[in-house]
C-alpha cells in the first residue's frame, strides 16, 4: 500500500502541470478554462500565503484534485478523490475563498488522480477518475449546473493512478492515458483510449514505458504539434518519452536521467525559449531535476534544485505573474510545502517553505477569491478526514500602470484654436491609486518655439509659449516603478499681430466733384489668417464724391486669433475751377483787376450758382509767399465775397492792386462748404 500512496502522490500534480501547459499551448483545448487562471496582476515582491480552513470531507486518502468551474458561475469549484470510501466530492467555490455545498459522486476503485475535459463536446466540463487498484477508472459527464451522470467505468491500466487527457489522434475529442503505479499483471503499462467525441472511449491503446511507474503528463514535447507523452519511472529514475505518430499511437523517444525516485512531472518554460522544459520532484534524492528542452524532443544537461524531504507534488504555474514559469510542490516528512520562483533564464530562487499538512501528495493552483493572485489547494493521504485545505494567495503588487498627465493653459484657444497672447502652459501627472508615485515629466517643443527635450524631477511643472506661430508640445511623465507614459501632444498657436490693411483707393488727396472712382482696398495676415476685412463702403464700391467737402473711408480686418487692425483714408472733393480771365497779362500797380471764376465738377459742367458763396482770403505773392493787404474796388464785393453774375454764370471780384509791387500773385479764395482753398493767379507792373 505504501507504494501505491506514492506513485498516486505524483499523478495528481502531473495532472495539473500537464492540464496547465496544454492549455498554454492549445494541444488539449478541449475543457472550458477553468483549471490553471490566467494572468493577473505582477507582484512587485514574492507571493505569500495564508492558510485557510479545511474543507469538510466525507472520507479519508485525498489523492486527487481537479479545479473547474462544473456550475458556471464564473468561479472555481474543486473535485477530489477519497480513495477509501470510493468517491470523489464536489465543493462549489463562492468566489470570495470559501465553498459551499456538498455533492459525492460513487467511483468503483479506489480513485486517484482527477481530470477534466469535455469529453462529449457539449460545452460543459467532464471529469475522469483514476481507480487505483486493479485500474478501473471512471468518467462523469458533467450537465453545466453542477452535476454529473451516473458514470461509465472503463478499464485502464492495473493501479492506475496517474491519468492525463489530450487529443492524441486530431479528431477533436478528448482522449485519456493512464500509467501503472506497479508490475502490471497484464502487460500495460501505459494505457490510451481515444474518446469519441460523446463521452464514450475506444479499446486500450498499449504503450510500453516500464514499471514501477508515477506521474503521466502530456505535452507537445519535439515541436511536431502532437500531445506526446512524458512518463515518471520511479525505479528507473527517468522521465521516459513517447511521441506521438499523429494517429494515436506513440513511438519511443531517448530516456531522460532524472534524480533517485521519480515522482512528479511539471512541464513549463523555464528559460523563455517558447520550449518545452521539465521539472520532476524525486523523492530518494529530495531534489527537482531541472531539464531544458530544445523544442525537438532533446533535452539539456540535467541540474538539480534542492526540495527538501521526499519530495512529492509539483505544480507548475505563474505564481508572481511575472511571465515566468515558477514551481510549487510539497515535502511528505517532514510536512512542508515549497515556492521556487523562476527567473525567466532557467533559474530559480526558493522562497520560505510552508507548513503543510502531513503527507501532502497533491497540489491544484487556482483563484480561488477572484483576486487575480494564484492561490493553491492541498491535500494529503494520511487517512485522516478533512484533509483538503485551501491557501489564499497575496502580494504586494506592482505597479505596471503609467502615470497620466494633463496639460492645462493659462487662456483657452478661442473657438479657430488660436490665442492672441503668451501662453502659460501647466504640466500635472498623477499616479494610479496604490502606484510608486510620479517621478518626473519630460517635455518638449517642436514648431514656432523650439524647446529642448526637459526632465523635471516632480509631479508638475510649467512653462511659457511666447514665439508667434504654431508650437506643438510633446510630454509624458514616469513613475517611481519605471512606467513611462505613452507620450502625449498639445498644440499652440498664437498670433499676436494684427492683419495688414492695404488701401490702393481712395488716396488720402483730393478728388474733384463727380469724379469717378472706386474704392479698392484688401486685407492679409500671415499667420492665423484673416477672418473679416470690411470697409465703411464697400470694397469695388464707388467712391463718394457727390459733394464737396472733407470725407473718408474706414477699412477694418480681424484675424482668426481676434487681432483687429483699422486703416482710414482721408480724402476731399472739392470744385474744379476754370478763370474766365488772362491769368498771365499783366496789369499795372494800382489798377482794378476783375477776378471772374466759374465752379465745375470733373467733367466740366458749370455748377456755379447763387446758393454757393465764393469768398476771397488772402493774396500771396508767388516770390516771396508774403501775403499783401488786399481790396475790392468800389466796394463791390462786400465782406471780400464775390459776385455772383447768373447772366455770366460765373462769380466776379473786382481786386484793388493799389500798392502792390511788381511781380506774379495768387488770390486765395474758398468756395461753399468746401474746405480747400482755391487759387487763381494774375501779373503787376509798375
Amino acid at each position: 500500500m505504501t507504494k501505491t500512496l506514492r506513485y498516486s502522490i505524483a499523478a495528481t500534480l502531473a495532472f495539473a502541470a500537464a492540464l496547465f501547459i496544454l492549455k498554454q499551448n492549445a494541444v488539449q483545448a478541449l475543457a472550458p478554462p477553468t483549471p490553471i487562471p490566467t494572468p493577473g496582476p505582477l507582484c512587485a515582491g514574492p507571493p505569500t500565503y495564508t492558510p485557510g480552513p479545511h474543507i469538510p470531507t466525507p472520507g479519508t486518502y485525498q489523492v486527487g484534485v481537479a479545479l473547474g468551474d462544473f456550475n458556471g458561475d464564473g468561479n472555481q469549484d474543486i473535485l477530489f478523490s477519497n480513495e477509501t470510501t470510493n468517491n470523489v466530492s464536489l465543493r462549489l467555490g463562492n468566489g470570495n475563498g470559501s465553498f459551499s455545498g456538498s455533492a459525492n459522486f460513487s467511483t468503483p476503485d479506489h480513485p486517484w488522480r482527477i481530470v477534466t475535459a469535455d469529453f462529449n463536446n457539449d460545452g460543459n466540463l467532464d471529469y475522469a477518475v483514476a481507480g487505483n487498484n486493479s485500474g478501473l477508472s471512471q468518467v462523469r459527464l458533467g450537465n453545466g449546473n453542477g452535476g454529473f451522470d451516473s458514470g461509465t467505468n472503463y478499464q485502464m491500466t492495473w493501479q492506475a493512478a496517474f491519468i492525463t487527457t489530450a487529443d492524441f489522434n486530431g479528431d477533436g475529442n478528448a482522449d485519456l492515458a493512464t500509467s501503472s503505479g506497479g508490475f502490471p499483471p497484464d502487460g500495460i503499462q501505459v494505457a490510451v483510449r481515444l474518446g469519441d467525441g460523446s463521452g464514450g472511449f475506444g479499446p486500450i491503446i498499449s504503450v510500453p514505458t516500464g514499471t514501477n511507474l508515477s506521474s503521466i503528463v502530456s505535452a507537445d514535447l519535439n515541436g511536431d504539434g502532437w500531445p506526446d507523452l512524458a512518463v515518471a519511472d520511479f525505479n528507473d529514475n527517468k522521465v521516459a518519452l513517447r511521441f506521438n505518430d499523429g494517429n494515436g499511437g506513440f513511438v519511443p523517444g531517448a530516456d531522460v536521467p532524472v534524480g533517485n525516485g521519480a515522482r512528479e512531472i511539471g512541464i513549463g518554460d523555464f528559460n523563455g525559449d517558447g520550449k518545452k522544459d521539465l521539472a520532476v520532484t524525486n523523492e530518494l534524492s529530495n531534489t527537482i531535476s531541472i531539464r531544458i528542452g530544445n523544442g525537438l524532443g532533446g533535452f539539456s544537461a540535467l541540474s538539480e534544485l534542492p526540495a527538501g524531504n521526499d519530495p512529492y507534488a509539483l505544480v507548475v504555474s505563474d505564481l508572481d505573474n511575472d511571465g515566468d514559469d515558477d514551481i510549487l510542490i510539497s515535502n511528505i516528512y517532514p510536512a512542508f510545502i515549497r515556492v521556487h520562483l523562476g527567473d525567466g533564464l532557467g533559474g530559480f530562487s526558493a522562497l520560505p517553505a510552508l507548513g503543510g499538512d502531513v503527507a501532502t501528495n497533491v497540489l491544484a493552483v487556482g483563484d480561488f477569491n477572484n483576486d487575480g493572485i494564484k492561490d493553491f489547494a492541498s491535500a494529503n493521504n494520511q487517512g485522516s478526514p478533512d484533509r483538503v485545505r485551501i491557501w489564499i494567495g497575496s502580494c504586494t503588487l506592482a505597479d505596471s500602470v503609467a502615470p497620466s498627465t494633463t496639460a492645462s493653459t493659462s487662456a483657452p484657444p478661442n473657438g479657430a484654436g488660436w490665442n492672441n497672447a503668451n501662453v502659460d502652459v501647466v504640466l500635472t501627472a498623477a499616479d494610479n491609486e496604490g502606484g510608486s508615485g510620479v517621478t518626473n515629466i519630460t517635455y518638449s517643443a517642436t514648431g514656432a518655439q523650439a524647446i529642448a527635450s526637459t526632465t523635471v524631477n516632480a509631479a508638475t511643472t510649467s512653462f511659457t509659449i511666447s514665439a508667434e506661430g504654431e508650437t506643438t508640445i510633446t510630454y509624458y511623465a514616469s513613475d517611481v516603478a519605471g512606467n513611462d507614459e505613452s507620450a502625449k501632444t498639445i498644440v499652440i498657436k498664437i498670433d499676436k499681430t494684427a492683419p495688414t490693411i492695404s488701401v490702393t483707393s481712395p488716396t488720402a488727396g483730393s478728388y474733384l466733384l463727380n469724379q469717378n472712382a472706386t474704392i479698392d482696398f484688401s486685407c492679409t495676415d500671415s499667420l492665423s489668417g484673416v477672418a473679416s476685412c470690411t470697409g465703411s463702403s464697400p470694397n469695388g464700391s464707388a467712391l463718394d464724391t457727390a459733394s464737396v467737402g472733407a470725407k473718408s473711408v474706414t477699412v477694418t480686418a480681424t484675424d482668426l486669433a481676434g487681432n483687429t487692425s483699422v486703416t482710414v483714408v482721408n480724402y476731399t472733393v472739392a470744385y474744379g475751377i476754370v478763370a474766365l480771365y488772362d491769368q498771365a497779362k499783366t496789369h499795372k500797380s494800382g489798377s482794378t483787376i476783375p477776378i471772374k471764376i466759374r465752379l465745375v465738377d470733373a467733367s466740366g459742367a458749370n455748377v456755379s450758382s447763387s446758393a454757393t458763396v465764393v469768398h476771397a482770403v488772402s493774396v500771396i505773392q508767388i516770390s516771396s509767399q508774403a501775403s499783401t493787404n488786399f481790396g475790392d474796388s468800389g466796394n463791390s464785393n462786400p465782406d471780400f465775397d464775390f459776385r455772383y453774375d447768373a447772366s455770366l454764370g460765373a462769380y466776379i471780384f473786382n481786386l484793388q492792386t493799389t500798392g502792390f509791387g511788381t511781380g506774379s500773385y495768387l488770390l486765395n479764395f474758398v468756395a461753399g462748404n468746401s474746405p480747400t482753398v482755391y487759387s487763381v493767379g494774375f501779373q503787376i507792373r509798375q
